[in-house]
């Protein structure tokens, strides 16, 4: 049901440094109003049109017949304002694990869907009617590549372990439209490998693709406001030795006119070492995203959290740090998120405190989960959410393009929709 929330903000917050989590203040008092939409499944994915106008989300619905599961995929788009469904169409039937995402193009009027088997499918919002499909390159030589040095890994480690172990099929693992062009960039992953590449919309051109060996499952990649170009996180290798990378620098921004590396900075920390490991799981590594003409960059995980204490805005051109924002007790969650005009920055944040196992050890768990909106560039705190009815470990988020309109989603079946006023 409807329900509205008050957000407090304040803006005497630093503006150099780490800065605190937004304070109650009783002058300042900003609105937003707070809905759920329920999709009546598990929600894979979702997006926001970068007009707010619309969600649209990926949803697993599951019945049980004849004694036997079975789920089904479908594609939902919503009316944000008022919480009707626009469309619905069935993407897959009978499936089992499947990565999907969606997204909206630049303009709104198409929705971009991975479906899983190698496409990425074009539909129209209103309602989804299929403009054209993209064969994803799952068979192309750099994949097969790729496949064929994780089919020489597996057997490896199958032989050096005594459990059989089963080679990675090709799987997309991120889809980000251009915020600018009719572009998009698809993350393929391969065992332990990244292969990304650029296509264009109007034609479904191959216009650009990077083969990364030792990316293990990054998903970190994010776009300039202009559109012309990619950044990209990659494992920090220091420490480790890998055949095919001997470079260190680890944050690489890639030009989509000549689709040549512009730059690449090494960001480390000397405690960031264990979170940077390759065995380490996504969530505990960093990642980047475009604002404007500078990045944001989240270190490493706080020991035993899910928080990560800081994040850094970079320059761009230079990769010096220009300064950190932080928030109160143990920092900031990913994921972030930014509105694709790059003047609005979202974090995940929230207490914990200490509890005691059967084991008698002590370990974090979560106080409470909201979120903070930032005003970039200069770092000032606009307002922090009370409690939200999320999942910490799955929480996702996304902004439209000017950051007004937010949604986040757990993998439950309602999503969160705030407009903030």
């Amino acid at each position: 049901m409807p329900r509205s929330i008050v957000v407090l903000c304040s803006i005497a917050c630093l503006l150099y440094g780490v800065a605190p989590l937004c304070a109650k203040s009783s002058e300042e008092q900003a609105k937003a109003l707070d809905h759920s939409i329920d999709l009546g499944g598990a929600i894979e994915d979702a997006d926001v049109s970068p007009s707010g106008e619309y969600v649209s989300g990926a949803v697993r619905k599951c019945e049980m017949s004849e004694g036997s599961r079975t789920c089904t995929l479908f594609i939902e788009v919503w009316s944000s304002a008022d919480s009707k469904r626009v469309a619905n169409r069935t993407l897959l039937t009978n499936v089992g694990e499947v990565a999907v995402g969606i997204r909206f193009s630049a303009d709104g009027r198409v929705l971009l869907v991975s479906d899983g088997k190698g496409k990425l499918r074009l539909w129209q919002t209103r309602d989804l009617s299929e403009i054209n499909s993209i064969d994803l390159g799952f068979m192309s030589a750099d994949s097969r590549n790729l496949q064929e040095k994780d089919n020489q890994e597996t057997a490896r480690l199958s032989k050096l372990t005594g459990y059989r172990m089963i080679p990675s099929a090709p799987r997309v693992m991120q889809i980000e439209t251009s915020p600018s062009a009719p572009l998009v960039a698809v993350v393929i992953s391969v065992g332990g490998s990244e292969i990304i590449r650029v296509f264009d919309l109007m034609s479904g051109e191959l216009l650009h693709s990077w083969s990364f060996p030792d990316a293990f499952r990054a998903r970190l990649i994010s776009w300039s406001q202009d559109g012309k170009r990619i950044a990209l996180f990659l494992p920090n290798m220091r420490g480790f030795k890998h055949p095919e990378r001997t470079d260190p620098a680890n944050l690489l921004i890639y030009d989509l006119v000549s689709g040549q590396l512009t730059a690449k900075f090494e960001i480390k920390e000397a405690e960031d070492l264990d979170a940077w490991a390759p065995e380490a799981p996504a969530e505990r590594r960093g990642r980047v995203i475009f604002l404007g003409d500078d990045l944001i960059v989240s270190t490493r995980r706080t020991p035993d959290t899910f928080f990560r204490p800081t994040l850094r805005l970079l320059d761009s051109t230079t990769g010096r740090t220009i300064r950190t924002i932080g928030a109160e007790g143990t920092g900031v969650r990913d994921p972030i998120a930014a509105s694709a005009d790059g003047k609005v920055l979202l974090g995940f944040v929230g207490r914990v405190q200490k509890v005691m196992d059967r084991e008698l050890n002590s370990r974090d768990v979560a106080v409470d989960t909201r979120i903070c909106v930032w005003k970039m560039p200069a770092g000032k705190p606009a307002f922090t959410s009370e409690e939200l009815p999320l999942i910490p470990n799955r929480a996702s988020f996304r902004l439209n393009s000017t950051g007004n309109w937010i949604i986040g989603f757990d993998q439950g079946t309602k999503l969160l929709v705030l407009k903030l006023t």
